[in-house]
């Protein structure tokens, strides 16, 4: 078996190239720092397929909290891994489907 050791550009363009994927570029690179600081101490098999299939991504947090119908009492993040793009908390994210 052959392995490629993939860097975060790789990865990016990798997610973005996907013709059933929607991701914004923000939010594959937010997947992208996520999974490399997930797999600094195991190795990792990279699959833009189960990525596409096991995350995703939203406008805001909001139209993901509407997605899966939370109370106002209720977060997000008490059920999921939730990554946002950029600085903010205001702009995108991509949650791991639950």
């Amino acid at each position: 078996m052959i392995y490629q050791q993939m860097n975060k550009h790789q990865m990016i363009n990798d997610l973005m190239s996907d013709g059933y994927a929607s991701w914004t570029y923000d939010q594959a690179e937010a997947l992208a720092e996520h999974i490399e600081e997930s797999s600094i101490d195991a190795e990792w098999e990279w699959d833009s397929v189960a990525l596409r299939c096991s995350w995703s991504g939203y406008s805001s947090i909001e139209e993901a909290r509407e997605d899966y119908t939370l109370d106002d009492d209720e977060n997000l993040e008490d059920y999921t891994t939730v990554l946002y793009c950029g600085d903010d908390y205001l702009g995108e994210v991509v949650i791991e489907d639950f």
